[in-house]
């Protein structure tokens, strides 16, 4: 059948000659077979929502009717692929069109040529019925797939053997009908099952809060409400070392708008621009910095920023998600988000960018005719480059007439003389010896200063970025003559603007100096003396630079004749690895001083480098990370099969999750955690309609591990932007819009995605599950907007997300008070049974004391806390203990990042035991008992092993009963607890 378009919009479009299609039918649209589906039919017009991008289709074109619904493919070769909305593999299409999906591109979902050993399970004669294992292949080293008898095919089986076979090969017949190992099905229809059961046994995952205040449920359902992420990005005034140059990565972005922009992707949130010639950045790689490619930058928007100051003065403001370089205390490099980081964390800074500069033209031309100057700079040199680090530390411009230099140093002054006369050959005038001035009156040499240096800017000549690394030391230690002063440990220059400050510290680092900026009323860049001694002893030995040799050789025995202080940390050891040794030749460790969370809404930038996902910016060098994203789920839970779905994802985002998710291990195997996982990939800026598709292929493919047994996890992030997505086509088909803008409907799609979740009864006699967990992204944080208030209804966990806690570094940030699970009654028994009998009864008595906590603090606030009773103080305390020593755990500790139940236990039976023995304290200070030796034997629990904590949680209950006891015998207060 072939139609006829006769209206597009947007992702809509209508056709005439329809008649005869059904509903759900998938179309190919226009000259180029788009993919569609039909969601309207009247008449003979069909109203098909398009999965691509539909600009430059035309009415007139065709529209072709395939028979079939939408399905996906179903087999062996599912797991560790990475598909689109509509199940297309994009690791295939990369490979033959690049990184963008061109449209109407085919390709099959599973390989057709790999070949799968299979082996039967059932013999030849024997009756099979629908959904019935039939066979195994092992899919990957950890998971052996089950090949199921088609739904809706039952009888005899006849030709089954074991062997090799591609998805598409025969195995068998069943009342003569071929058996293949790969079946498709309509993603829009629930997979049949025998009966749905009630779901107790608890999905673990590791995280404390979840684990044991809201546990999930295998077969439950679960939303994260949280404000629309921004992705791992920077502010636009953070500055970015580019092409060889300075600039804004908002000015980056601006200027590739206009003259260097390929294709771009746009929606209301955010822009991705793909440059059509790459921007060199430096970058560092592991080892050195060194120069890479820049191939994408984006813009986007956030309500957070995470602001970073560093000891060296280094500044940057960043989203939560934007990862840092970091060494940790076993000096190993980790990538880690800034949310996580804290005050003391060692972040690496580049010690020493190595650029390959050349002799820079001067691009101004200057008319010296009338001067009767015999010859005039075409070449920035390193003669120039010092006589312009003294214009622009010493050198003014009067009346724009006059130059002149001030310098109290006469060897200074005979330099600039010198330099004046060889370059210009023009003999400046001196002024009287109590004005320590050089004046020259020349209109061509104005005109160069002005114009090569100018003194508004106050900034370095760009031309330096460029240059050899001679002409950049001739400079700055030109600039650093009579400007600085020694302090005990640094040397220390005054810098007029913060700008400048920037140039020179990116200069230093190009010449391998580290230093640090201050701004203390006035801009200060100070050098620590183990550094200082590489510019003095470099620049003394090319005699250039220092006229004053008396006061380069005062720098220089002060340096040395110190004791050796490291200002800027540098924390290597002797007994480094060689690789991070031959790292901090080039890099630095800076260390934290303050890290806060500022909640205002602005735009924010990211650059994507694909080598090696960082670049160097920030007021001064910093090594800046471009992809992140959190895996503490997926990884963590006791899932079998864990299926992701990025449901209009941020590109920036899914790209961090296409590159980073393959990363992990899988801590049960040892294997990649990619070999039991399912990515769909759906972006921001690909067609609305096709965010639909993925929530329901991603769902499509995880009943399919069900059937066979498995517990899967399905991760959608985020269903808002499918909710947003429906109302976009709901008012394209022009429907009566409900509550602020979505369509009446939206509350039955919810409901029916998370109703294909359950623990189930399979047609297999098998005990499958499906745990569906939700992200909703309602905006500035609106729990009361439609999508989060239909999520509610229809999940039993919500798991919210509070910025408030986020700001205070307490992760996970799951709010104790606002949050719910209506499985907590129902696992109560797995645990009791499976862990502890007393876990129930603890779980009930930690959100008492959580509760009343909150209750106390209002009180506080109002009379402050030494108006409260002993006994609350003590109440407060605890609580205390069960936010910080229990429920905040690291993402990146290597033991805290996972707690096994058994020791989740043990932590809050330590601390209970210490609420209800010293509660036994009648009238006993708090602040004694806050000198506990257990409270710190507590607050150490959760970074030691499951064993040790066993081991410890003894010591710990012997050794408070023994300070009870003293302190009651002390005090003569020991009385009868409540």
């Amino acid at each position: 059948m072939e139609g006829t378009i006769t209206r597009i919009a947007g992702p809509v479009v209508e056709a005439k000659g329809m008649r005869g299609v059904k509903l759900n039918e998938v179309v190919r649209v226009g000259n180029e077979k788009l993919i569609g589906e039909v969601i309207r039919i009247d008449k003979d017009i069909a109203t098909i929502q398009v999965y691509e991008e539909t600009s430059g289709l035309m009415p007139s074109e065709p529209v072709f009717a395939t028979g079939r619904p939408l399905c996906v493919e179903l087999g062996p070769g599912l797991l560790g692929s990475i598909y689109d909305g509509i199940q297309r593999p994009l690791d295939a299409i990369s490979a033959k069109h690049g990184s963008f999906i061109p449209r109407g591109v085919e390709e099959s979902s599973l390989n057709r040529k790999k070949k799968w050993a299979f082996k039967p399970v059932v013999k030849n004669g024997e009756n099979v019925k629908e959904g019935q294992i039939i066979g195994k292949v092992m899919e990957t080293p950890t998971i052996e797939h089950k090949i199921l008898a088609p739904l809706g095919l039952s009888g005899k089986i006849k030709g089954l053997e074991a062997g090799e076979f591609t998805v598409d090969e025969p195995i068998a017949e069943i009342n003569g009908q071929e058996i293949k190992m790969m079946q498709t099905w309509p993603v829009k229809k629930a997979r049949p099952y025998v009966e749905k059961l009630e779901p107790y046994e608890p999905l673990i995952t590791g995280q404390r809060v979840i684990d044991f205040l809201f546990p999930i449920a295998k077969g439950g359902t679960a939303a994260i409400p949280g404000p629309f992420g921004s992705g791992k990005c920077v502010v636009g005034s953070t500055v970015i070392f580019a092409d060889n140059r300075l600039t804004t990565i908002e000015k980056l972005f601006e200027d590739a708008k206009k003259t260097n922009m390929g294709k771009i992707f746009e929606d209301e949130k955010e822009t991705i621009i793909e440059l059509n010639n790459p921007i060199i950045i430096q970058t560092f790689d592991g080892k050195k910095i060194r120069s890479a490619i820049a191939t994408h930058l984006y813009k986007g928007k956030t309500e957070m920023i995470i602001e970073i100051k560093t000891s060296s003065g280094r500044f940057v403001q960043l989203t939560p998600l934007h990862k840092l370089l970091v060494l940790d205390k076993n000096l190993k490099i980790k990538e880690i988000e800034a949310m996580h980081l804290k005050k003391g964390d060692f972040v690496l800074a580049p010690r020493k960018m190595e650029l390959q500069g050349a002799y820079q033209q001067i691009g101004a031309k200057f008319d010296f005719s009338d001067e009767s100057l015999d010859n005039a700079p075409r070449y920035l040199d390193e003669e120039l480059a010092e006589l312009l680090g003294y214009f622009l530390s010493h050198g003014s411009i009067r009346n724009n007439k006059t130059v002149s230099f001030y310098s109290k140093s006469a060897e200074t002054r005979n330099r600039i003389k010198f330099l004046l006369t060889k370059i210009f050959n023009f003999k400046p005038k001196e002024q009287c010896a109590c004005a320590d001035s050089l004046d020259i009156q020349s209109r061509p040499i104005v005109q160069f200063f002005k114009q090569f240096c100018s003194q508004n800017s106050q900034d370095v000549p760009k031309e330096l970025f460029s240059s050899p690394e001679s002409v950049i030391k001739s400079f700055l230690i030109a600039y650093i003559s009579d400007s600085y002063h020694i302090s005990e440990n640094e040397l220390e220059i005054e810098i007029p603007s913060n700008e400048l400050a920037c140039s020179l510290s990116y200069l230093l680092v190009m010449i391998g100096v580290v230093c640090k900026i201050k701004e203390e009323g006035q801009f200060r860049i100070s050098i620590p003396q183990e550094e200082a001694v590489k510019i003095v002893t470099c620049f003394s030995k090319e005699h250039v630079g220092f006229a004053d040799v008396a006061q380069a050789s005062r720098i220089s025995c002060h340096c040395v004749n110190r004791n050796r202080t490291i200002t800027v940390q540098n924390i290597i050891e002797a007994n480094a690895e060689e690789a991070l040794a031959e790292a901090l030749e080039h890099v630095f460790c800076d260390m934290i001083e303050e890290i806060k969370a500022i909640n205002r809404p602005m735009d924010v930038f990211d650059i994507t480098v694909p080598e090696t996902h960082n670049f160097i910016g920030g007021n001064a060098p910093l090594i800046l990370h471009n992809t992140v994203i959190q895996h503490q789920l997926a990884k963590w839970t006791d899932a079998d099969i864990v299926v992701y779905v990025g449901c209009g994802e941020r590109g920036n985002e899914m790209t961090d999750v296409l590159t980073e998710l393959p990363k992990l291990v899988d801590q049960k195997t040892g294997r990649p955690l990619m070999e039991r996982s399912v990515l769909i990939a759906n972006t921001s800026n690909m067609p609305v309609a096709a965010r639909e598709a993925s929530v329901y292929t991603g769902i499509t493919i995880a009943e399919y591990y069900r059937d066979q047994g498995f517990n899967v996890a399905l991760m959608a992030d985020s269903t808002s932007r499918w909710a947003e997505a429906l109302r976009e086509v709901s008012s394209r088909l022009e429907e009566m819009p409900g509550e602020e803008g979505y369509p009446a409907y939206l509350a039955s799609r919810i409901a029916s995605f998370y109703e294909r979740s359950g623990r189930v009864k399979t047609l297999a006699d098998n005990l499958g599950s499906i745990s569906v967990i939700g992200a909703v992204s309602p905006p500035g944080g609106d729990f009361s907007e439609p999508v989060t208030q239909n999520t509610l209804r229809v999940t039993k966990v919500f798991w919210a997300l509070d910025a408030n806690l986020a700001s205070r570094r307490h992760f996970p940030a799951i709010n104790w008070l606002s949050s719910y699970s209506l499985y907590a009654e129902k696992t109560d028994e797995w645990f009791a049974k499976n862990v502890n009998q007393l876990w129930p009864s603890h779980r009930i008595n930690a959100m008492k004391l959580l509760q009343r906590e909150a209750e106390l603090l209002e009180i506080v606030q109002i009379v402050g806390p030494d108006a409260l009773p002993e006994k609350d103080r003590l109440t407060m305390l605890c609580a205390r203990m069960i936010r910080e020593d229990f429920l905040q755990q690291s993402a990146f500790h290597e033991i805290d990042s996972f707690c096994d139940v058994q020791k989740q236990f043990a932590i809050i039976d330590a601390i209970l035991f210490f609420y209800e023995e010293t509660n036994k304290l009648v009238s006993a200070s708090v602040k004694e008992i806050e000198k506990f030796k257990s409270l710190e034997m507590i607050a150490r629990l959760k970074y030691l092993s499951k064993e040790d904590v066993l081991k410890e949680v003894q010591k710990i209950k012997s050794l408070v009963k023994e300070e009870v006891s003293e302190l009651s015998k002390r005090d003569k207060t020991f009385g009868v607890g409540r």
